[in-house]
């Protein structure tokens, strides 16, 4: 019997050798390793301008995107520098894989050029000053011709500034009033100010048929209105004078009106009494064919128009025109 459980102990210490030896043989299993998070980092974006043409004491808007290329939400110490200087300083807080915006605000009240730059990003901001400035397509200190537009259409201009900013503060108007009875005298012309497109109404005015009594130059104040790009003027007079919706009128004797060659006649002002009893004529430079003599008139850019929008009158009959509508102001220069 000991014999016995001497046996079966000694099996059991075999069998416990044996698995041990398996075990220590068995290939080791590796443990999974997590790969550490990139920490944040972040990219500054192209800086932005608004506006793109900044004049003395604008308040310009410097604006830019921050993005977080790492793998944890970070904050982002967003310093302006103009000129090397710090301006100004906001904490942006951007998560793994994201951007956010940021903007400052600055002013200059010195013409010139700056450095201005957030992070490894920059630009140059030029600064103008403001110089007063007169646009006008017209080659006549006056007129002898004009023209009246009946209803709610209009005379049209599409002024080209010099530079991208421009403060229109004054309209210029050489007109002529055609009154049957002295009332008439407070019926409203309206002065329209839109943007290139004549999409947007910018600014408007009435003033009274007897704002243009008498042949002469009249001027209507505009409180600064800025442009950055093309513009239109458009002067609504609301005449209701008999015949076609546009027509040319002498406003002096035997004086042929313009348009096409085989259609030319003379009106002289005793006809115009009897023919046009109430109406407001804007004038034109004259003789305005430029397909006459293209060396000596410069583009048309005056038009017939509804709200802002041109509309073709036929025969090709402003060829060459230019209405006596002129805008003063101020423009960028300098810098």
């Amino acid at each position: 019997m000991r014999q016995r459980k001497i046996h079966m102990a000694k099996v059991s210490s075999l069998f416990f050798l044996l698995f041990t030896a398996l075990v220590a043989c068995s290939p080791t299993v590796p443990t999974e390793i997590t790969p550490a998070l990139k920490p944040a980092e972040f990219v500054v974006g192209p800086l932005n301008l608004m506006p793109a043409t900044a004049m003395v004491d604008d308040s310009v808007i410097v604006s830019t995107v921050i993005s977080n290329t790492g793998d944890i939400t970070g904050t982002y110490s967003a310093t302006l520098l103009v000129n090397g200087q710090q301006v100004d300083s906001k904490d942006i807080s951007v998560d793994p894989g994201d951007s956010q915006g940021v903007a400052f605000q600055i002013s200059e009240n010195n013409a010139g050029n700056y450095n201005v730059s957030i992070g490894n990003s920059t630009a140059v901001l030029t600064v103008y000053n403001w110089s007063p400035y007169t646009i006008q397509y017209d080659n006549s200190d006056g007129a002898i011709a004009g023209a009246y537009v009946n209803g709610d259409r209009g005379h049209i201009v599409q002024f080209t500034p010099p530079n991208k900013s421009f403060k229109v503060q004054k309209i210029r108007i050489f007109g002529a009033t055609k009154i049957a009875n002295t009332s008439e005298l407070n019926n409203l012309i309206t002065v329209r100010i839109w943007d290139k497109d004549g999409n947007n109404l910018l600014w408007s005015q009435d003033v009274p048929w007897g704002f243009f009594l008498g042949d002469n130059w009249q001027q209507i104040e505009v409180p600064d209105v800025r442009v950055n790009d093309d513009f239109r003027v458009e002067v609504v007079t609301h005449s209701y004078a008999p015949g076609d919706p546009i027509d040319f009128i002498s406003l002096a004797p035997f004086i042929p009106f313009p348009g096409p060659s085989e259609s030319r006649i003379l009106r002289i002002i005793g006809w115009l009494a009897s023919y046009v009893q109430s109406a407001v004529l804007i004038g034109f430079d004259y003789p305005q064919s430029y397909i006459d003599a293209p060396s000596v008139h410069a583009e048309t850019r005056s038009g017939y128009s509804y709200m802002g929008k041109l509309i073709d009158p036929g025969q090709k009959r402003l060829e060459g025109i230019n209405w006596l509508i002129r805008v003063e102001g101020e423009s960028a220069s300098g810098g």
